[in-house]
């Protein structure tokens, strides 16, 4: 797996880093770091200006990446294949073309300033990422340098019905194959009730016995994974996502798969709202897929 961490002059890197450490001791492979700087415009005159800040820039970004190599590979002990400086206006849209440009299989990214600790919040570049990228997004919360446990231990698939799950759930089985890891196939049910009303009219025993289908369905998907993979179905039962979320007892090695939009453009990333909503209350790193990888 060649995966590209995309670099700030933050905190929020080491995360990222160690999100992308998991990732490679997880999967193997090749470990690229990128820094992207701010492009300046194509204005008319000043052109020496420009040369000057340009060469500022890419020094800046030199040290940037320099720092966090020596992070990844003294704290992390994992060996860094290659440093990419680039210049784009948009850091989110530079990143990408990286990724495309170097041929990786997945990005890695830390979350935006101000975050809740635990919590992904999705910043500028994570939204340009998210909203028309080619290649997978892996973001890591803030503060998971501290609860990571150093790779990964299960894969879990955020379920719906739809031909994007379904081509997602054939991504995670090889992903669990390469990693030796078990899955676990996740449906959060939420509760609606009428505007007005503090509780859903829906009885519990009705929301059993839908409980029950929705696992047997989530089972019968699963028995069309490879036999060498363990895997298990889950269905959370909450008022919204975020309650539904809650509800569930995550593990600091767990990796959230997430699809993107059946609006989305094919082979590339664009956030749903039900997507958009796990991928900043989830309490660890999150992937989001292209469609129709």
């Amino acid at each position: 797996m060649r995966i590209l961490i995309g670099v700030t002059p933050d905190d929020q890197t080491r995360d990222a880093v160690a999100l992308g450490a998991a990732l490679y001791r997880t999967f193997g492979g090749e470990i690229l770091l990128s820094h992207i700087y701010a492009a300046s415009f194509d204005y008319p005159g000043m052109a020496h200006v420009d040369v000057e800040w340009t060469k500022y820039l890419e020094e800046d970004a030199e040290l940037i990446l320099s720092d966090a190599r020596k992070t990844i590979e003294e704290e992390q002990n994992v060996p860094v294949t290659e440093e990419i400086v680039y210049g784009h206006r948009s850091s989110g849209v530079g990143l990408s073309k990286v990724a495309v440009q170097k041929d990786v299989d997945i990005i890695v990214i830390g979350t935006a300033s101000g975050g809740a600790q635990g919590r992904f919040q999705v910043g500028s570049t994570a939204d340009q990422l998210l909203h028309g990228g080619q290649r997978p997004v892996a973001m890591a919360p803030e503060g998971y340098r501290d609860m990571c446990p150093g790779e990964l231990d299960r894969l879990v698939v955020a379920w719906q019905s739809s031909r994007e799950c379904r081509s997602a759930l054939a991504v995670t089985a090889d992903y669990a194959q390469a990693g030796n890891l078990p899955v676990t196939l996740l449906s959060l049910v939420v509760k609606h009730r009428p505007y007005g009303r503090r509780k859903s009219k829906v009885s519990q025993e009705a929301l059993d016995t839908y409980v029950a289908e929705k696992t047997a369905d989530l089972q019968a998907m699963l028995s069309e994974m490879p036999d060498d993979i363990s895997r298990e179905a889950e269905v959370i039962v909450g008022e919204n996502v975020h309650n539904a979320v809650q509800r569930r007892s995550w593990s600091d090695g767990e990796l959230l798969v997430l699809t993107s939009s059946r609006t989305a453009l094919l082979r590339r990333v664009f956030l749903g709202d039900a997507t958009y909503k796990l991928v900043r209350t989830s309490p660890v790193p999150s992937v989001v897929l292209p469609r129709g990888t």
